[in-house]
């Protein structure tokens, strides 16, 4: 697999894979295009391959807004 950024080289199961919607001329049709980045680019351009849901994150933000206080 190589990486969208530097064209690394890069093993399946170690690249960051990160799917990016497509702006285009078409408003009706959702395009997405899947980016797959190297561990190096990945963090150098602030990239998380995780998927975070909201409520969780939220709670998390609370939790951790309580305990400073």
């Amino acid at each position: 697999m190589r990486c969208s950024n530097c064209s690394r080289c890069v093993p399946k199961d170690k690249a960051i894979n990160c799917a990016v919607r497509d702006i285009s001329e078409l408003a009706s049709t959702k395009l997405y295009i899947k980016i797959a980045y190297c561990v190096s680019c990945a963090i150098h351009s602030h990239v998380d391959g995780k998927k975070v849901n909201p409520a969780v994150a939220a709670a998390e933000d609370a939790k951790a807004a309580g305990t400073k206080a």
